[in-house]
């Protein structure tokens, strides 16, 4: 018989280096995936913070790659090289390579996710790593501001009591006789001198006087200015007010301005510097206001002090010299904080004129017409 010849054929060597290949790369594969995921988890469970979205997310990566691991693995223990040909390896490989891309592309997102968060970890502790210097240093200033602080008022009390040991005990002040006011009418037929106290000096106020040449320069305004030719305007006080100061009226003790309040020009007493004489001159027999005191006759003058608060000692020791001479005295307390201010008096008055009263309603048949209130008592001047 004849011996049954060799079936020829193509030799396999090839064919099974490719299919080495392709089990060394699942193998791998297998592996990385595997390392891919656990390290995966444990990134994503050590993240800061943990957004419930992004965990559903990283959950469902996370099974998709175990089911992939558990598919390639079975894919892995069914692969027999030696009972496949060629067009069976061929189609294992076109439907690996996909998943193998696939899982590829999933580690690379997963990579590319870690380092994400790995940086706005690293810019969180930079952040606040800059925020914890920034509050130290602050701290630091503080402390060390309120350091200086304690040890300069140490310092002054230090300071207060080495001069508290040196000042010698104070004994009590002399009292001060103050007599009590007892108001009554001032002396009849005399007329008032006005005096103001304050800020530690006396200045005599010559109100009759520096009134009477301000209401000659304003009736001189009124007419240069022609300011009455119109009745039913009036005079404008601005302009009156603007002439009237272009040319200050003064004194030894004050300049006076005028200021429009309403329809009634006032006159404000601006003391001029220096003005008046302080408390520790008035007991000089030389001085102004002993002088003037001199002059003055007690049954045809009275004085009448205005006194601020900080001068109520220049008030006492003035009284006492008036009541030396005999002059009747009264005073009267003031708190405003503004200039000396009067009416400038006389009949002037600015702007249009008021409407004229409404008339009085005419009484009913056989009713009696209401009496016409009294007017109030003028109060008199009044001496203490």
């Amino acid at each position: 018989m004849r011996r049954a010849r060799k079936q020829s054929g193509a030799s396999l060597d090839s064919l099974l280096d490719t299919m080495t290949n392709v089990v060394g790369i699942l193998v791998i594969l297998l592996t990385v995936t595997q390392l891919g995921v656990q390290d995966a988890v444990k990134r994503i469970s050590s993240t800061v913070r943990v957004d419930p979205e992004e965990l559903r997310r990283a959950e469902e990566e996370l099974a998709t790659l175990l089911k992939l691991e558990a598919l390639l693995r079975e894919q892995l223990a069914a692969l027999d090289t030696k009972g496949l040909d060629s067009e069976k390896i061929k189609r294992e490989l076109a439907r690996l390579l996909p998943l193998l891309y696939h899982a590829r592309h999933d580690i690379e997102v997963l990579q590319q996710s870690q380092e994400e968060r790995k940086r706005q970890v690293e810019l969180a502790l930079q952040k606040l790593a800059e925020e914890a210097r920034k509050t130290l240093q602050e701290q630091q200033e503080k402390e060390k501001a309120l350091i200086a602080k304690v040890n300069a008022a140490d310092q002054e009390v230090a300071g207060l009591r080495a001069k508290l040991a040196d000042t010698p005990e104070q004994s009590p002040l002399p009292a001060k006789i103050v007599n009590l006011p007892n108001p009554r009418a001032a002396p009849e037929g005399s007329q008032p001198l006005t005096l103001l106290c304050r800020e530690g000096r006396i200045l005599w106020v010559d109100v009759e006087t520096l009134r009477d040449r301000a209401q000659r320069r304003a009736d001189f305004v009124v007419k240069r200015r022609r300011l009455d030719r119109d009745p039913a305007k009036g005079i404008d006080g601005k302009i009156l007010a603007e002439e009237f100061n272009d040319e200050r009226i003064r004194d030894r003790y004050f300049e006076l301005e005028m200021q429009i309040r309403g329809r009634v020009p006032y006159l404000v007493f601006k003391r001029l510097p220096e003005a008046g004489e302080a408390t520790k001159l008035l007991v000089h027999p030389s001085s102004r206001y002993q002088q003037r005191i001199r002059r003055t006759d007690p049954r045809s003058f009275y004085l009448q002090y205005l006194v601020w608060p900080d001068s109520f000692e220049t008030y006492l020791e003035a009284r006492k010299i008036a009541a030396a001479r005999g002059l009747p005295a009264g005073w009267i307390a003031q708190t405003t904080k503004g200039e000396y201010t009067i009416p400038l008096g006389g009949k002037l008055r600015v702007g249009p004129p008021p409407p004229p009263p409404k008339p009085a309603p005419k009484p009913k048949p056989g009713e009696k017409p209401k009496p016409r209130p009294k007017p109030k008592p003028v109060p008199k001047d009044t001496v203490d």
